[in-house]
């Protein structure tokens, strides 16, 4: 059986005040105890860095979700159903490989719904690690930045978002949005559509990055939500221009034989990931290297 596994790319970046690097976070927590000190806990559900190992330049390993409640039942394909038998500290494990590059400070994390999303994964390290941020950058591939850094004047942003429920990454954008996202909650909308219009706003482009990095840092439910990121603005020349970052945003997309039944093993995980980055590799040294 093939599966398809999608490896998303972020550049990790921490407050310039941080004493500390994300290696030196991640290194602490690899020799923390294995055991359950190890874990965060957020909304009743814990995570935890399940395993880990540096090879070269590169910490391989992998996210846990443990799913404690609304656990599923076994089910046949006769319409039979039957309850998981665990015990009281035992849940449902949910993993997601990923893999870090410190030269270039890029993770590449495989996209499982069901696992550890890429916010939540910066969210586990500030617990972890102590510290206020850690901002997971999605990265643009080559062509989608030349042509972001060619828009001078940015003129409109719309956002197309499916199944919204977390709205933390909004706060703080003005009443207008407030007023949106409240008709949005009273007619229960499971989509998203938002314009802002930039006017003759100074710094704009520096505004849209700044939103678009803190909602995908807010929105635990992965990146998947975000359908649409559109930037409408002119270039140098006055040529108009509109920019999808959804398009252009780097990922991979990686065939897996599966070698064991219906379960997708850790090495199968750990090869899409390495995969994807080694096809990435050039592509980012020449975008991070001696940053």
């Amino acid at each position: 059986m093939i599966r398809k596994l999608k490896v998303d790319f972020f550049k990790v970046v921490l407050p310039d005040e941080t004493l500390h690097s994300f290696e030196d976070i991640l290194n602490a927590v690899h020799v923390s105890p294995n055991d359950d000190t190890r874990n965060a806990t957020k909304n009743a559900c814990p995570f935890r860095l399940q395993k880990s190992r540096k090879i070269e330049d590169c910490w391989k390993g992998e996210m846990m979700r443990i799913r404690m409640d609304q656990l599923p039942i076994k089910a046949k394909l006769s319409g039979d159903v039957s309850s998981i038998d665990l015990e009281d500290d035992e849940g449902i494990g949910e993993e997601t490989a990923f893999l870090y590059h410190v030269p270039t400070k890029v993770l590449a994390i495989q996209r499982n719904r069901y696992g550890v999303s890429a916010g939540v994964f910066a969210w586990y390290f500030e617990e972890k690690g102590s510290v206020d941020s850690i901002e997971l950058q999605p990265i643009l591939q080559k062509d989608g930045l030349q042509r972001l850094a060619n828009i001078k004047d940015v003129r409109k942003l719309s956002l197309n978002i499916a199944g919204v429920e977390n709205m933390t990454a909004f706060k703080g954008l003005g009443k207008g949005v407030k007023s949106m996202l409240s008709l949005i909650d009273q007619f229960k909308s499971p989509n998203l559509m938002l314009t802002f219009s930039m006017g003759k706003r100074q710094g704009s482009l520096k505004w849209v990055k700044n939103f678009a990095q803190s909602f995908v840092k807010s929105n635990q439910q992965g990146e998947n939500s975000i359908h649409k990121f559109e930037i409408s603005g002119k270039t140098e020349d006055g040529e108009k221009s509109v920019l999808d970052l959804i398009e252009y945003r780097m990922v991979e997309e990686i065939e897996v034989q599966l070698k064991s039944g219906r379960t997708i093993s850790s090495s199968e995980r750990e090869y899409a990931v390495e995969k994807a980055f080694s096809s990435r590799k050039q592509e980012l040294l020449e975008m991070f290297s001696g940053q």
